[in-house]
């Protein structure tokens, strides 16, 4: 028979006491739920309200996740950077800036194809002086990364140009 952990307490004589049983699922001090407890459960209610909608695009950036691992989620983020990971075989870091950038508040309106989200990474890399977000604002489309390049590495046009098709080149 298992016995349910209790959490000690001091008694006035200085020993300790079992005063009953120890819940891990509640964390309540004179009766109210910690402020904490309150921000992850709005956070939780907020992601599955939100991650109905966002289904349908998370499908078309990851095309390989099946319908059924993304009712998976059910609003749970880290479920989805998992399955990200798994599935396209990530490191834990990029699996979760993916998933970061998808769900960015910023984030270009249309869902941004699967290949540019992957290509980020490298494009983040080369060019550290650009943001992902920046970068995923760019959907991948050529005339907007060399504008970008232009303007935060103040280059020349045919410059910009010339770095946008060595790296999408590069890519293929």
């Amino acid at each position: 028979m298992n016995k349910i952990p209790s959490y000690p307490t001091n008694d006035h004589a200085g020993g300790l006491h079992l005063v009953g049983p120890l819940r891990l699922d509640t964390f309540r001090v004179n009766g109210l739920v910690s402020s904490h407890q309150r921000a992850v459960a709005n956070r939780d209610a907020v992601n599955k309200q939100r991650w109905s909608t966002q289904k349908s695009p998370a499908k078309t950036v990851w095309d390989k996740l099946t319908d059924e691992e993304l009712n998976q989620v059910n609003g749970n983020i880290h479920t989805l950077i998992g399955l990200v990971k798994a599935r396209y075989e990530l490191t834990q870091d990029e699996a979760y800036k993916q998933v970061k950038l998808f769900f960015a508040k910023d984030a270009a309106p249309a869902p941004v194809s699967a290949a540019w989200l992957h290509r980020i990474s490298a494009a983040h890399a080369l060019w550290p002086g650009l943001t992902p977000k920046d970068l995923l604002r760019t959907e991948g489309q050529a005339p907007r990364l060399v504008s970008l390049l232009q303007t935060h590495y103040i280059i020349s046009l045919s410059e910009a140009e010339r770095q946008v098709k060595s790296f999408l080149e590069a890519l293929h």
